[in-house]
């Protein structure tokens, strides 16, 4: 597949690997019950039921206190509300989705702004499509802030209206803890 990133062609690689641990007697250890069923699925039935398959939840993240905006992002904002997306760029994250959702937002609410903080990733241009079918308003208050360090992250959870996580295929979801430790309202797909 063209659209496949490299790290899914290293999961792909893994299976194999963990087919033989399995079929060896090794016990998996997943991070979420979303997970788990994945695994059920894939490996075959019965894993959890004989104790092969357990499910360790993890802890919520601490950004830890130290919160500053980078500045060049703090110009681009503006003093404005924001919604926050916190995402690499990549299909199941289901950003040019919110990109259009937010153009529906823009045309009511003529000071909020669409923050994306993450990575570049494969749907790069999906995402630079969508914001190019804004109305020109709208798209001029996108901001694609890239990468963030966890102080900057600190600094766009405190300081956004609501995180935004339009996602369409999770295995857990840390900025959503991330969100709710921060005292931030969350929107999400109900994938």
């Amino acid at each position: 597949n063209a659209n496949a990133s490299p790290r899914s062609a290293a999961m792909r690689a893994l299976v194999p690997l963990v087919r033989r641990s399995i079929a060896r007697g090794a016990t998996v250890h997943t991070s979420s019950e979303f997970v788990a069923a994945e695994i059920e699925e894939l490996f075959g039935p019965g894993l959890r039921s004989a104790g092969r398959l357990v499910v360790i939840p993890l802890g919520v993240p601490h950004l830890g206190d130290d919160a500053r905006m980078p500045p060049t992002l703090a110009a681009q904002i503006g003093g404005f509300p924001f919604v926050l997306a916190i995402a690499t760029l990549e299909p199941r994250k289901n950003l040019p989705h919110l990109v259009s959702a937010f153009g529906l937002l823009a045309a009511e609410h003529a000071d909020l702004r669409l923050v994306i903080a993450g990575r570049d990733g494969p749907d790069r241009p999906g995402v630079d499509a969508a914001i190019e079918r804004l109305a020109a308003a709208a798209r001029e208050r996108v901001v694609l802030a890239g990468h963030v360090d966890d102080a900057g992250r600190r600094a766009l959870l405190d300081a956004a209206s609501v995180l935004a996580y339009p996602s369409i295929y999770e295995g857990f979801g840390f900025p959503l803890l991330e969100a709710m430790s921060a005292g931030l309202p969350v929107v999400a797909a109900r994938a």
